[in-house]
């Protein structure tokens, strides 16, 4: 399988272009906990007050979201549930 150039690093800074809550001055990704079954991201982003700072991680991490389905659908657990 080709390895894939995208990723959320160089994804997040195309996302916050444009976003009038961003201020410009901290655009973070952190990988705080890594297992055999799962890694953890922080995305830390900076704007003027916190209001504003809440409706920019809500908006980007939905976008990220959006980004990771579409690029690597196997990255999020699947649940299945059988009915009886």
């Amino acid at each position: 399988m080709p390895e894939k150039t995208n990723s959320i690093r160089s994804t997040l800074p195309e996302l916050l272009q444009g976003n009038a809550d961003w201020d410009g001055r901290v655009v973070n990704v952190q990988v705080t906990k890594a297992t055999e079954h799962y890694k953890e991201i922080r995305i830390l982003l900076s704007s003027s007050d916190a209001s504003k700072n809440w409706d920019l991680r809500t908006n980007i991490r939905e976008k990220l979201i959006d980004f990771i389905n579409n690029n690597y659908p196997e990255a999020f657990a699947k649940i299945r549930i059988k009915t009886i």
